[in-house]
């Protein structure tokens, strides 16, 4: 065999760990595609939509309610 491919570290991910005291914070994003955005949240990640408007929705989960995620329509091309 000519060439060896190296460990990148893959396993090393399987084992990080967060320390249990990590929380996550309230977060509010600027999004081009709402109702895309929110399906993946409620789909695939389980969050809920707590309340929706024309140009916002709030995410959250169901057991307490709290709002954990907004989401705003932006219209336009955004920059890179």
């Amino acid at each position: 065999m000519k060439g060896k491919i190296e460990n990148t570290g893959v396993n090393e991910m399987a084992t990080f760990k967060i320390a249990p005291e990590t929380r996550i914070g309230f977060l509010a994003l600027k999004v081009q595609d709402l109702d895309k955005m929110t399906e993946f949240y409620t789909n695939i990640l389980g969050l809920r939509v707590l309340k929706r408007t024309n140009d916002q929705v709030y995410l959250g989960t169901q057991v307490n309610q709290e709002v954990l995620l907004t989401f705003r329509q932006i219209d336009g091309k955004t920059t890179d």
